[in-house]
């Protein structure tokens, strides 16, 4: 709807209230987001109309969260596919059809599993195993991610007890988690309630947790950090802002974005993985990278300096009695002996012309 006046009046609106609020000394930003009807192409009752206005504007938060959208019949479908969608997640909470699969991360000195990280399935009655793409989406839209994240931690705190104490827990923190106010809560609680140790838990952040987040978030990530967790900034390098995450925020850890590393040998993956390493090393932050595939990623890598290894050249994701099965139990001061070796000399000139 390119020149007509329903397009202009969304947009004043949505620029409108972009423009900074000032009150009592202090700026406050704010964003709009819009939808849109028309009358009477969508409808002649006012009940009807809001319905399917509040359907556009469901479609803007999804999406962009500061914009406009114009009603169509093909948005309607869509949200009735994902309130039904939401339905049947909290429903499988309820009967216990989420499980979490651990995946390990490697000591690159020692090549030997240090960490694992908690990753969430849901295996429904029906379908069977569900893959996250289908839901993780919907239910942080939707809101279902805050029950769905207080399980994981609670979960992944009890599984992680029956692991060795020097194999640490990382968990994933979504932009809606972080932005609510009592995150510090939900994982104390976890802790409580498994015995674990703070020392022992990583809390994963994205980029997009961070930009969404007010800056007054910057206090959780205090309490946490006082506590003795250990926070990394995941999918480090997909955004604009990374070294200026890292610089505000007090990280123990970064992970470079399996992009990256599955990028390599290109020259241009591995400029930014070099200047990631440099920037983690200047400021004695720990550097893991993930989406490890292959020995000859893994062996750029570690020539690199990287200090730990994710991916499915180690491991793929298992289910918690699995995983201690296969990494945790016997394994205490043992290496994995099936991790692959560091990069050979003759491979020091393909590193060189690689990146």
């Amino acid at each position: 709807f390119s020149n007509r006046s329903e397009q202009k009046l969304g947009r004043r609106v949505v620029d409108g209230l972009a423009e900074p609020f000032r009150i009592d000394g202090n700026d406050l930003n704010i964003s709009a987001s819009v939808g849109i009807v028309l009358f009477p192409e969508h409808g002649s009752s006012s009940q009807d109309l809001v319905k399917k206005a509040d359907v556009a504007l469901y479609d803007v938060k999804a999406s962009s969260r500061n914009g406009y959208r114009l009603y169509s019949p093909a948005l309607l479908d869509a949200v009735e596919e994902e309130k039904a969608l939401e339905k049947r997640l909290h429903i499988a909470l309820e009967n216990n059809e989420f499980e979490l699969h651990y995946q390990p991360i490697i000591d690159v000195g020692t090549r030997s599993v240090r960490a694992a990280e908690a990753l969430v399935r849901w295996r429904d009655p029906v379908e069977g195993l569900v893959p996250p793409v289908r839901f993780i989406g919907v239910a942080e839209r939707t809101g279902f991610i805050l029950q769905l994240s207080e399980w994981i931690i609670g979960r992944a705190c009890q599984d992680a007890m029956a692991w060795p104490s020097y194999i640490q827990l990382a968990v994933n923190v979504s932009a809606l988690e972080f932005k609510r106010s009592n995150l510090f809560d939900v994982v104390l609680q976890a802790l409580l309630r498994s015995g674990l140790s703070p020392e022992r838990l990583q809390i994963e952040v994205t980029e997009t947790a961070l930009i969404e987040s007010h800056p007054g978030q910057l206090r959780t990530f205090r309490q946490l950090k006082d506590m003795g967790f250990a926070l990394v900034l995941d999918d480090f390098g997909t955004g604009y802002s990374s070294a200026a995450y890292v610089i505000d925020f007090p990280f123990d850890k970064i992970k470079i974005d399996k992009s990256f590393v599955q990028g390599l040998p290109k020259r241009e993956c591995g400029a930014v993985i070099a200047s990631a390493i440099a920037l983690a090393k200047g400021m004695d932050i720990t550097i893991t990278a993930e989406g490890i595939e292959t020995e000859l990623q893994f062996g750029i890598l570690s020539s690199m300096g990287i200090d730990f290894a994710q991916g499915y050249l180690f491991g793929r994701p298992v289910p918690a009695g699995q995983f201690s099965r296969q990494f945790s139990l016997n394994l205490k001061d043992r290496a994995l002996t099936d991790c692959p070796e560091p990069l050979q000399l003759d491979h020091i000139e393909y590193l060189k012309n690689a990146v």
